[in-house]
């Protein structure tokens, strides 16, 4: 797997609210965090930091969980399965050490992560429960998603059919649609952060890179490079010549970084429907530089067993010119879509659980 790019290099301005209470259920203590955009110098009086920190109650600790195993591992965290004890609710439980946070200097990304995902609701969207915190570590209350992530089912069935394909996508739309809606970018989608509920439904998750930008328009070279679009991708040379415009002559003109949207997301969509049909991304090369170059050309192959429906979806979303990319609306009207996507998906399943549970009470 890739690993993701990671490069912050455009400001994002938060209020001072937003530093000593993400949550409305439970606070952080964030008296020791100092971000990019707040001086030590201008940190608060420390009677006034006392007062806050009287305010300040913790609703869930440590021992609130019975621990199971191990779900998964990120760059900065571990995600462990855990019972609550006194009703018994199973929860995944983001672990995340505070030192190696404070290590990469994470304090402003792991911020916005949590202020972006707890007013997250959507059926299509991992739920964000709520968080809290010890001397050493931060703990984020997840929903637990029985059926792993997106990648692990496609490893397991190598590629998938038309029917499956469409689902997950219309599915992945719908939590697209209600993001960009509230001007939230996801910036890093791929199957690795896409995870499947119990009835192997889409949970949209991992909001490390998501960023909310009301005017929809950012230069940052961020995400990982196969589901990366044309666009994001050109910023990281004006990037580069930017952080070393001291030895440019002055009469050298530099490029300006080019502003993308909410459409390098479906750029991404596109991608995940062609690896879903075919079982590989489309640019992929062990090089990372004939990647990217294909990228920008958009060099790449459909095989012929692609439906033709299909085929038509997957190159109007891989369109360098972004102007010329199928919206979300579009997605959701295309025939790829409304001829084989499972649209009434979860009323089906739930209505065949119900179904079966009722029909098991009136056995016994």
């Amino acid at each position: 797997m890739r690993p993701t790019i990671n490069i912050q290099q455009d400001s994002f301005d938060f209020s001072e609210d937003v530093l000593k209470s993400p949550s409305n259920h439970v606070s952080m203590d964030v008296s020791n965090v100092v971000t990019p955009y707040q001086p030590k110098n201008q940190q608060q009086p420390q009677q006034q930091q006392q007062q806050q920190n009287e305010k300040r109650t913790k609703k869930w600790s440590i021992d609130d969980f019975n621990i199971g195993r191990r779900l998964g591992e990120g760059s900065y965290s571990t995600v462990i399965l855990v019972e609550e004890k006194k009703t018994d609710f199973l929860c995944a439980l983001k672990v995340i050490k505070k030192s190696i946070i404070r290590q990469y200097q994470q304090e402003h990304q792991l911020i916005r992560e949590l202020e972006i995902h707890m007013r997250l609701f959507h059926r299509h969207i991992l739920r964000m429960y709520d968080f809290f915190y010890d001397s050493n570590r931060i703990y984020v209350i997840l929903e637990y998603a029985a059926n792993d992530t997106l990648a692990s089912y496609l490893k397991r069935h190598e590629r998938l059919d038309n029917t499956r394909t469409a689902t997950f996508i219309y599915q992945i739309a719908d939590a697209l649609n209600y993001c960009h809606r509230l001007k939230i970018m996801h910036r890093d989608l791929k199957p690795e952060n896409i995870l499947l509920g119990q009835f192997h439904e889409i949970k949209l998750a991992d909001f490390g890179l998501a960023l909310h930008c009301p005017s929809s328009r950012r230069t940052q070279y961020i995400g990982t490079m196969d589901y990366m679009a044309p666009e994001v991708i050109e910023n990281e040379d004006v990037n580069n010549v930017d952080s070393s415009s001291s030895s440019v002559d002055s009469t050298t003109t530099t490029k300006s970084p080019m502003p993308y949207e909410e459409l390098a997301d479906l750029w991404s969509l596109g991608i995940i429907t062609y690896e879903l049909l075919v079982g590989t991304t489309p640019f992929y090369d062990p090089n990372l530089t004939i990647t990217k170059k294909r990228i920008l050309s958009c060099d790449y192959v459909l095989p012929d067993y692609i439906q033709i429906d299909a085929n038509h979806f997957i190159n109007h979303l891989l369109k360098y010119d972004r102007q010329q990319r199928l919206t979300i609306l579009n997605v959701f009207e295309h025939n790829f879509i409304r001829t084989f996507a499972q649209t009434n998906f979860l009323n089906e399943k739930f209505h065949h659980f119900a179904s079966m549970h009722h029909s098991q009470n009136n056995t016994q």
